[in-house]
Order: structure tokens, then C-alpha cells, then sequence
């Protein structure tokens, strides 16, 4: 188990808010110099503390419409189609595997009512999928991020 001391948290804190931060930067902001900021990085990148780095899409635009989709699959175990499909849909924001009656909620944004019915009707025609509700986001008082 990797321990991080408090210029470790405070690196991964600075690369949380932006990882495109110049290694000079970081290093003025952490209080190290250069290279002992990129060899904490790297150590914490081989430790998979760091397990990798990604892209946030832009925000949607007021006009995208989020649905929630709970998907029940035919068979959980082998049910992979449906979470392969979902993983390939650049609307969907987020996606949970469930316990309990229900199996997958998925998170969708999309750009028109049209789009979203593309994704219901092509979930739909997966072997893995049961049944599929579809509820539409009336207000959003909490933003995905």
C-alpha cells in the first residue's frame, strides 16, 4: 500500500483542478523543485495512485436533454452487450451497475429527443437487455461533473 505524505496529496490535489499543468508550475505551487515533482508523479503513475489522465467533455449546451435510463439485463452475468453498447455512446455521462431488481442506471445527454430515441432503440435490440425505462430530466440543481 502506498503512502502519500502532504506534498504527494497536494500534487495530486494541483493535478485534480488541471492536469495540463506545466511541471514547473506545479513545482512553484507544491513548494519542490522540477524534478522531484516529476519523479513523485512517476512513482504515483507506477503505483497506480495516479491511474491515468482524461478529458472532460465541454458542458452541455442548454438545449441537451438528460435522461436516465434503468436497464434491466436478461442475464447479469452475461448480459456484456448492453455495458459494451453504453461505454460506446459518447451521451452517456455516467453509468452504474446496480444491486437489487433493477441492473444498470445509465446517465444520458444528448442534443435532441431523436438522438436519445437512436440510443433507447439500439440498447433495445441487444440480446442482454430485458426491459428498459427511460425517465427525462425535469431540472438539474446538481450538476454532473
Amino acid at each position: 500500500m502506498t503512502t502519500l505524505d502532504a506534498y504527494d496529496r497536494e500534487i495530486l490535489r494541483e493535478l485534480t483542478r488541471n492536469a495540463r499543468l506545466p511541471a514547473q508550475t506545479l513545482a512553484n505551487r507544491v513548494g519542490l523543485s522540477r524534478n522531484a515533482v516529476r519523479l513523485r508523479i512517476q512513482r504515483m503513475e507506477r503505483e497506480k495512485v495516479i491511474g491515468g489522465y482524461t478529458l472532460r467533455a465541454p458542458p452541455p449546451t442548454v438545449e441537451a436533454l438528460t435522461s436516465v435510463l434503468l436497464i434491466q439485463r436478461r442475464d447479469r452475468m452475461r448480459g456484456g452487450d448492453v455495458l459494451a453498447f453504453l461505454r460506446k455512446a459518447p451521451e452517456v455521462r455516467g453509468c452504474w451497475v446496480l444491486s437489487g431488481q433493477l441492473d444498470i442506471l445509465a446517465v444520458l445527454q444528448a442534443p435532441s429527443q431523436q438522438r436519445l430515441r437512436e440510443i433507447w432503440q439500439g440498447l433495445s435490440r441487444l440480446e442482454g437487455a430485458a426491459d428498459i425505462t427511460t425517465a427525462f430530466a425535469l431540472d438539474s440543481p446538481v450538476e454532473l461533473t
